[in-house]
């Protein structure tokens, strides 16, 4: 770390169900884990996700909610968020409607003049009447899912939004059938962006003209249906990309080309006996995933089961199950590692809490005991100042 240098942990909480919400600040001593907290903000904010702009000291944070204030439905919002060097005093730069329902995930382009924002949506529907030659009949609309691209001014407030895709739900025959963008991620290249799509089953991948901020569609992939994919996360070297899914407890390894945006599974491997989410009347299913920066170990935070899965990624990619332990708290939503690799956090949403864990030479986790309680922490990052 630099001289002078301060590093803050910024802690997303996600009260959706009731709980609290908004940003806190901590202190972060790499030394020994541990947070001081030091700011607050945005009690109002339901925060789905962020994104860090280092070089600006900006988050850039989704409201993930159905309705924009004062109406019903009309979507959330993206917050660009200042962050004071000094005291981590949080200040709102700009806001801008996020254009659908639940804006929930956001991935920051490299050339930091774009942002990319996936909205999970929900079942919410209209009955419309229409009138045909033979009669009257009825019609169902659902929300629109749309991957939303807006620009970033050169001071990092917020632009205008510049483009969207659109995935329309293949009808109203059950709960697959509804398009819900779970989250968005760019490859290490920062040049291919797959969606993870858990209403439709699949993944879409893009690319980004920057030159005329458009989208550019490139391939989908389907994967069984009811698998319900949740996040993703890019092997740091090798062409691989790692998936978990909310209704089985696997996760599946892809090899993608930037170029088609094409993804060919490798393997899949269970995460808990029988690969199963629902254990009785126990709902258990996958969370977030991570992989250290090594690449040699990934990590999938485990809801109902409250463990957190450590599986060993070889030279080719390839995963295979190492152990599970537990996640020091009820209800894993968020993982983290510190930005020197040396330790990983667990929000716990029920519980309140963040636990901490020391990572070992061999990608091994013990906690260490520490942490902090308050709020619902459902995602963390770090900024160094």
């Amino acid at each position: 770390m630099a001289v002078n240098q301060k590093i803050f942990a910024i802690v997303g909480n996600f009260g959706f169900h009731p709980g609290p919400k908004g940003l806190d600040v901590y202190a972060y001593d790499p030394a020994t884990a541990a947070m001081e907290h030091v700011a607050a903000g945005f009690a109002e904010v339901n925060v789905g996700h962020q994104s860090i702009d280092a070089a600006r000291k900006m988050v850039y944070l989704t409201n993930e909610c159905p309705s924009q204030r004062g109406q019903t439905g009309g979507g959330g919002y993206l917050l660009a968020v200042k962050v004071g060097p000094e005291s981590g005093k949080l200040n709102l730069v700009s806001e801008k409607p996020s254009l659908s329902a639940e804006p929930c995930f956001t991935c920051l382009d490299k050339s930091r003049h774009f942002i990319l924002v996936s909205h999970h949506v929900d079942f919410g529907f209209v009955t419309k009447i229409v009138k045909h030659e033979q009669g009257y009949a009825a019609t169902t609309v659902f929300d629109d899912t749309a991957l939303v691209l807006f620009r970033i001014n050169p001071d990092g407030s917020l632009g205008e939004a510049c483009d969207l895709a659109l995935t329309p739900g293949e009808g109203s025959s059950g709960p697959h059938t509804i398009s819900r963008h779970h989250s968005v991620q760019a490859d290490p290249s920062g040049e291919l962006f797959v969606v993870c799509d858990k209403g439709l089953d699949r993944f879409h991948t893009y690319r980004l003209d920057r030159e005329h901020g458009k989208l550019v569609r490139l391939q989908d992939t389907a994967v069984e249906t009811g698998l319900v994919p949740r996040y993703g996360v890019f092997h740091p070297s090798l062409r691989i990309f790692y998936a978990n899914f909310e209704r089985k407890t696997v996760v599946h390894a892809y090899r993608y080309d930037v170029a088609t945006g094409s993804l060919d599974p490798v393997c899949s491997v269970p995460l808990l006996p029988g690969e199963t989410a629902f254990d009785g009347q126990k709902k258990v299913e996958s969370a977030d995933i991570l992989i250290h920066p090594n690449g040699r170990y990934l990590y999938v935070s485990i809801r109902g089961a409250n463990t957190i899965a450590l599986l060993d990624v070889d030279d080719g990619g390839s995963i295979s199950l190492r152990e599970s332990v537990d996640c020091g708290g009820v209800n894993p939503r968020g993982l983290a590692i510190s930005p020197d690799g040396r330790f990983l956090f667990a929000g716990n949403i029920d519980s309140g809490n963040i636990a901490t864990f020391a990572i070992g030479a061999d990608g091994s986790l013990v906690a260490t005991g520490s942490g902090v309680q308050g709020g619902c922490p459902g995602s963390i990052r770090f900024l160094a100042v």
